[in-house]
């Protein structure tokens, strides 16, 4: 059992107030994010996790994202660095993809960036492929499983890790995720280890049935299973893809809502399905709209981060043709047409 925590000093910080300062600001992996606490990134199966998740160790090994270059002149590699992100080691344990998918996602990744970025990334970076070798954390009746919890901290211990990726929750354990109390533990073990390492513990995991067919897969209760696993973090991450009805707003304009429809007017890429865009569902550390963004699926899948759908539209004609035409959809469906 561990020993009762000390109380939290006020008279430090009432000293603080006297001086005119304040305490130390947390440490952050990205924005709200807290070192030493424990995260989601939640997703509908296929949307893109894991490849958000290569973008998330691109980031933390160099510190910044990686661009389409429509927006950063024509070295997508020479992208600003990113406010308050600190460079750290990432330990990526996935436990869905087998080793030759995994290596051919890394590969489309470190084909996308410099040879020194790349040495950069391999060296901030350990990516480790377990499918099919039964990672388990919480047994099915709710008790821990110690050996396998030991075995973690162990490989923890040997790298100094600012990270911990679990790549997905359900893989972590084979306890019934609907149980709060079951989910409570699981969660208690990830918060263990983050505390005991001083690290952030990121797990990815999917949304449930009802957000993928009422399109509410922005809100934190779109995550599957018990509300422990939205209520327990204070940090969350959805993954959403651009919908139908988007492409009616402003912020998609000249987006195609089928694939036929962009192949016919010869912007293949311009289709909805190349889109996504993270949103912070819950932060409780953060401004609102501190990790909202869009991204275009490159070749290969690597996500590149755009302003918005629209203006990478208004940028791809422009590359290709400055006379370009294309269609877009009316809000009743029939087509208009607009020039860039």
């Amino acid at each position: 059992m561990m020993p009762f925590p000390q109380p939290m000093n006020i008279s430090d910080l009432i000293e603080h107030k006297r001086k005119g300062t304040r305490p130390e600001v947390p440490d952050e992996v990205i924005p709200g994010f807290v070192v030493g606490s424990v995260a989601g990134l939640v997703a509908p199966g296929g949307l893109g996790k894991t490849y958000y998740l290569l973008n998330l160790l691109h980031l933390l090994s160099l510190s910044y994202e990686l661009w389409h270059p429509f927006f950063k002149g024509e070295n997508a590699t020479e992208a600003p660095k990113a406010n308050n992100i600190k460079t750290g080691r990432v330990l990526y344990i996935n436990l869905e993809d087998p080793l030759s998918v995994l290596e051919n996602r890394t590969f489309d990744l470190i084909n996308a960036i410099t040879d020194s970025e790349a040495n950069a990334f391999n060296d901030s970076v350990d990516i480790v492929p377990y499918n099919g070798l039964n990672f388990c954390l919480l047994n099915a009746d709710g008790k821990r499983n110690d050996p396998e919890i030991s075995n973690l901290k162990v490989q923890l211990q040997k790298g100094k890790y600012r990270l911990l990726i679990l790549d997905t929750l359900r893989r972590t354990h084979l306890s019934d995720e609907n149980n709060g109390g079951h989910m409570s533990a699981l969660l208690g073990i990830f918060e263990e280890i983050a505390r005991e390492f001083t690290l952030g513990v990121l797990f990815s995991h999917h949304c449930n049935k009802f957000a993928i067919q009422n399109g509410s897969g922005d809100i934190a209760q779109s995550s599957r299973g018990s509300v422990v696993l939205v209520d327990n973090i204070r940090f969350q991450i959805n993954l959403c893809g651009l919908s139908v009805e988007e492409c009616q707003s402003d912020y998609a304009d000249g987006i195609f809502e089928t694939p036929a429809e962009a192949v016919k007017a010869g912007g293949k890429q311009l289709y909805r399905g190349y889109f996504l865009r993270s949103c912070g569902a819950k932060l409780n550390n953060a401004d609102p709209g501190a990790n909202d963004h869009w991204y275009w699926r490159g070749p290969g899948g690597v996500l590149r981060r755009i302003t918005t759908p629209a203006e990478f539209a208004k940028l791809w004609w422009e590359k290709i043709d400055q006379k370009q035409v294309f269609p877009k959809r009316r809000g009743n469906g029939s087509p208009s047409r607009r020039a860039y």
